[in-house]
């Protein structure tokens, strides 16, 4: 989660392979993703990210990317989920129908979902999404978050978002200011919007830990609308944790 500019983008990039000139280091499985064949990884990898767009050739094609280890039933199982059943079915040649970036456009919202497909359906052990969830229905985006929280087991998935409300389930979430990390959190249920340095985040709940030396405000609004606000100083890189209590509610512990 994080701004325009934060750096969300860019996390996503470095993780798929797609800079090579970067400081630090980049694990996979504990080694650094510099130690494997770049296109391994990217075969075991699901991508989506903004500037990705369909190609000239087949339906299957773009789908598939050319791993015939998928099989047309996979396809439309997942399809399905995704919303993009009846686009199909209205297709005389199916998945054979040549697409023409330059020709007769597509929606933007079929295409969404064919990048959706093209990420997901080769159940790769790493999945690295960027706002995901943009032009989607409401029903098509509870159907993909199904999918991605309780179908994907043994995928690792790491999506860009300041959804919320998707946040909130996940087990993770990393806020990014300027390319860092300013703080981290598990998702949460209970009815409360937090407020970090100004972003809010409505029904996000559950335990920011600051990572770097400075002052955050933290606000949190309970069901009733009473907003308390704390502003959280961590002077030893993370000592602090700011944790919403109940309704008013509020504590700071020092590890």
């Amino acid at each position: 989660m994080g701004a325009t500019g934060s750096g969300k983008s860019s996390l996503l990039r470095l993780m798929s392979g797609a800079y090579n000139e970067f400081e630090g280091s980049i694990l996979i499985d504990n080694l650094p993703v510099s130690n494997y064949n770049l296109d391994s990884l990217r075969n075991q990898t699901g991508i989506l990210l903004s500037m990705q767009d369909i190609f000239q050739g087949s339906l299957l094609e773009n789908i598939n990317m050319g791993c015939e280890d998928i099989s047309p039933k996979e396809i439309l199982v997942l399809a399905e989920r995704l919303g993009l059943k009846t686009f199909m079915s209205g297709l005389k040649d199916g998945l054979n129908t040549n697409l023409d970036p330059l020709g007769k456009k597509l929606s933007a919202n079929v295409i969404k979902k064919i990048l959706l497909l093209r990420a997901l359906v080769h159940n790769p052990r790493l999945v690295l999404m960027e706002e995901p969830f943009d032009g989607l229905s409401d029903s098509i985006k509870a159907s993909v978050t199904d999918y991605l929280l309780n179908e994907t087991s043994g995928q690792t998935i790491v999506i860009s978002s300041n959804d919320a409300a998707f946040a909130a389930r996940c087990d993770k979430v990393i806020y990014l200011e300027d390319g860092t990390i300013t703080a981290t959190g598990a998702g949460g249920t209970a009815p409360y919007s937090f407020n970090v340095n100004g972003s809010a985040y409505n029904n996000f709940t559950g335990l920011f830990t600051g990572l770097y030396a400075g002052s955050y405000t933290v606000g949190i609004r309970d069901a009733n609308g009473c907003t308390t606000t704390k502003v959280v100083s961590i002077t030893d890189n993370g000592a602090d944790e700011y944790e919403g209590t109940g309704p008013n509610k509020n504590n700071t512990k020092a590890k």
